[in-house]
């Protein structure tokens, strides 16, 4: 008897049949489509809830909460049915409504209170970095070659020295010292381009100098 029902078309329709119905119930589960969702979040329960306590002047009950929540769903499927339906489309009061809020977020926007000088200037205090700009230097250079000069050229260097620190000095430099592969002067360099071309040491050492 058992053989005999096995053989029979019937139960292998009913079987192929069951199989396709649940692997399409598995296929559609994943692919449903997300937008068509509605999503009640806890920040949209705490919104339900801080309405129900301002107008009621006492906390939802767990009956009431649910209320709350399904007439949220429903309002929620109405909206997205009234847009479907192009309902929002030359409508005079949606219009005037949207403008409205529109002119309620710029009104609160506009009362925000403007920092006062003090403020931007405790701002400025804490953040330097955001607003300071890098020091720049401008020098002129006179080199004194050693492979050429030898032990003359500290000497050289100190003379130089000495004539452009006397009162009323008038020396000129640009005919004094050896030519350089950099050249003699060199203007607005951040402390990145004079290192890049003279070292940490001498850029550190400028730097310091008292302007």
């Amino acid at each position: 008897m058992l053989r005999k029902w096995l053989r029979e078309p019937l139960l292998h329709f009913l079987l192929i049949g069951g199989a396709l119905f649940i692997l399409y119930g598995l296929q559609n589960d994943d692919t449903v489509d997300d937008s068509n969702r509605i999503i009640i979040s806890e920040t949209d329960i705490d919104r339900l809830i801080t309405l129900w306590e301002k107008k009621w002047q006492r906390l939802p009950t767990q009956q009431e909460l649910d209320g709350l929540i399904e007439s949220q769903i429903r309002e929620e499927v109405l909206y997205r049915e009234a847009l479907a339906m192009g309902l929002d489309q030359g409508d005079t009061i949606v219009r005037r409504r949207l403008a409205q809020k529109v002119e309620f977020i710029s009104a609160d926007i506009a009362s925000q209170d403007e920092p006062s000088e003090a403020d931007l200037q405790a701002y400025l205090d804490a953040h330097p970095d955001k607003f300071g700009v890098p020091a720049r230097v401008s020098f002129q250079q006179v080199y004194f070659n050693a492979d050429k000069r030898g032990d003359s050229a500290q000497q050289d260097a100190n003379q130089l020295l000495e004539k452009l620190t006397q009162p009323a000095s008038v020396v000129d430099i640009t005919v004094a010292g050896d030519p350089f592969m950099f050249g003699q002067k060199h203007e607005n360099l951040t402390r990145h381009g004079v290192a890049r071309l003279f070292g940490k040491e001498f850029t550190n050492r400028l730097f310091e100098l008292e302007v």
